[in-house]
């Protein structure tokens, strides 16, 4: 309850704030399913969470895994635990962190993924990590693939956000040896929806 109540009012101060100082874009709300799915987008800057977590509203709140190194003192816990995070240890396999992602789902919850693993600014710099693949294959929840226009976002600045639809993997049973092809289709639908809305404007 606390961290519902916690949540509720930081989204609300968070976009009463910076709402004003960017000029917020967002084409495709309508394509949000209304269940469980594994949010799936490009990553070129370190507010691009915030941005993500506005356009899919608070109606569809989206739940993010942190570097548990963020979640060291109760502070920031507590914090990062009210705006919907949850630890990760990164370079290991956390199976808790897996679990939680898996109830989160089950729980029809928007888990929030980068793919790429790190912040990159051109398409090729990174290939596409595996791990939404994994939790989207194996829990059934569909990929929901977004674009979030590339660069560090400055007042004032635009930022386009242009949010696709949902598909599941076309195979009912995937073995991991796939994983990373299934990672680079996603990857290539995020970037597409960019370019076609590039072309359209």
């Amino acid at each position: 309850m606390f961290y519902r109540v916690f949540y509720r009012i930081a989204y609300a101060i968070a976009f009463s704030v910076i709402r004003p100082f960017f000029r917020l874009r967002v084409v495709g709300r309508e394509n949000i399913p209304a269940g469980g799915a594994v949010v799936c987008a490009n990553h070129t800057a370190s507010s691009d969470p915030i941005f993500l977590s506005f356009a899919l509203t608070r109606k569809h709140k989206v739940h993010f895994m942190a570097k548990a190194e963020l979640m060291s003192n109760p502070f920031s816990r507590t914090f990062l635990k009210g705006l919907a995070a949850f630890p990760v240890r990164r370079g290991a396999s956390d199976i808790t962190a897996i679990k939680h992602a898996f109830r989160l789902l089950r729980d029809e919850k928007k888990l929030g993924m980068f793919p790429e693993g790190t912040r990159v600014h051109h398409d090729d710099e990174a290939q596409a990590k595996t791990g939404a693949v994994m939790l989207s294959t194996r829990s059934g929840a569909p990929f929901l693939p977004v674009w979030i226009s590339p660069g560090r976002k400055h007042l004032f600045s635009r930022i386009d956000i242009v949010i696709g639809s949902p598909y599941r993997w076309g195979e009912k049973r995937v073995s991991p040896d796939i994983y990373h092809k299934i990672a680079d289709e996603l990857m290539k639908r995020v970037y597409n929806l960019g370019n076609s809305h590039a072309s359209a404007h």
